[in-house]
């Protein structure tokens, strides 16, 4: 059952990614709507950092003030997931608009803010297989193929400018008949 949900999974990217690159539907509508899409995990990774730096060291407090502020950790992760889930709530809205409908955009808006999480961790990888010490040049080889087959895939995602000149020029065919 769990391997006909990926291939499920699977068919429904790949047929995300061919309407995408027959300018059907909008992924990105530009570079900058691709690091908004970012702004979900940003918003999450941010408050991870603060929460981090306000924790006390455990030795320097008392039991009593530890187990308080593990309990108001707790409740400033939620705040901070929260916050995340509104911001990627924006990005669907976002989505909806720029594609025009509300189910296309909430079908997108998923892939959009996961790819934009996958994209920079494949490219800070690649970077570390590629500059790394010891990597022989087949490895080097295989994550610049990689990185250049994310690249190659963010260009095709990466199409609102296409998407409205497809949609301007068939409207204009409307009015040639």
């Amino acid at each position: 059952m769990e391997a006909i949900i990926w291939l499920v999974l699977l068919a429904f990217l790949v047929g995300l990614v061919v309407a995408t690159a027959k300018n059907k539907l909008v992924f990105y509508n530009s570079m900058g709507d691709l690091v908004l899409s970012f702004a979900p995990w940003g918003v999450m990774l941010i408050g991870a950092v603060i929460i981090g730096f306000m924790t006390p060291e455990q030795s320097q407090v008392t039991q009593r003030e530890w187990q308080a502020w593990l309990e108001r950790k707790d409740h400033l992760m939620d705040w901070t997931m929260i916050a995340g889930l509104v911001v990627a709530g924006g990005v669907a809205l976002r989505s909806m608009v720029i594609n025009q409908g509300f189910f296309t955009g909430l079908l997108v808006a998923p892939f959009k803010v996961l790819y934009a999480l996958f994209l920079p961790l494949v490219a800070l990888a690649s970077i570390a297989q590629i500059f790394g010490k010891e990597k022989s040049l087949g490895m080097r080889a295989l994550w610049v193929t990689i990185f250049g087959l994310f690249w190659w895939l963010t260009d095709i995602l990466v199409n609102g400018d296409r998407v409205a000149m497809e949609r301007t020029a068939r409207k204009w065919e409307l009015f040639d008949d």
